[in-house]
This record gives structure tokens, sequence and C-alpha cells, in this order.
């Protein structure tokens, strides 16, 4: 299946979901695992591996939020990100560079979308929306805002 790349590149023991988890509870990212972790829209990376994991549009964005590991996964280090970040750690500390934390806030903005139009058919989608509201939040004021560019040019439901 199509999203089958996430669940394998998570399932890595050297730079999978749970190196991720764990370097982003002690407070900064030091290994490689940003494009499968955080996924962005297709077209915001050059590299052959940000290709390999890009998200298509919003349709699949909502299809990986709707495959029950990788949103539990996605929500549950996007909640451990809210904690450092509610603990002032700067994001490019927790993220390890700025391009890193420009992919995080890339990310967030394209899953904050995907959540929003999926509450519409199921209110459990809803607290991940508000998290990312939350994050948002915090973000701003390191001067990080919602990135609109990505979302241009995909189709959201009113």
């Amino acid at each position: 299946m199509f999203l089958e790349r996430f669940h394998e590149a998570q399932a890595s023991r050297s730079a999978g979901y749970d190196t991720a988890l764990a370097e982003i509870r002690r407070g900064r990212k030091t290994s490689h695992w940003i494009w499968y972790i955080f996924p962005q829209l297709a077209g915001f990376g050059r590299s052959s591996t940000a290709r390999a994991y890009a998200i298509r549009d919003l349709a699949e964005a909502c299809d990986y939020l709707r495959d029950p590991l990788l949103r539990a996964r996605y929500e549950e280090i996007t909640a451990a990100v809210s904690d450092q970040l509610a603990r002032g750690i700067a994001l490019e500390d927790l993220m390890g560079s700025r391009l890193d934390a420009l992919k995080l806030v890339s990310s967030l903005t394209l899953f904050r979308e995907a959540s929003a139009v999926l509450s519409a058919e199921d209110p459990t989608f809803n607290p991940l929306a508000q998290r990312t509201d939350l994050l948002f939040g915090y973000l701003s004021v390191q001067q990080y805002r919602p990135r609109p560019d990505t979302c241009q040019g995909i189709d959201i439901p009113p």
C-alpha cells in the first residue's frame, strides 16, 4: 500500500519512530528521520529521501491520519514537541536546525488542514487540529507561523 513506506521507515531501529520520539523527549533531534515522521507536501523537498516520503495531496494526508498507527504516532510526537515548546525550548534547538524547524512547520500546516477536514466527518480528529493550533501558538512567539504555501494549490473542502 502507498502508506507502507512510512510504516517501514518508522520501524527502523536506527532512525525510526522510537528514535525520533526519544530525541524529541530529550529535547534535541540528532539523527535523520524528519521526512517520514513529519512528512511534507510534495514539492517542498529536493532530496531523493524528501521526494520518497512526500505527501502527494490533501487526500493522502487524510489517508495518513486515517491509518491508526501513523495517526497515533503523529499525535504522540506532536504532543512531545508541544511539551518541549511549553518548557521554553527554541524550535531550532529542538529540531537541530532551522531547516528541520521549517520542515516541521510545513508538516504541521499540512496535517492541521487534514485534521480539520477529517473532523467534519469524525470528531475524534479534532484534538489533533487543536494540538496543532496550540503548537502554532507556541511557535508564533518564536516567529514561526503556518506556511500558507504548504496548502496552496490543494483542494480543501469547505
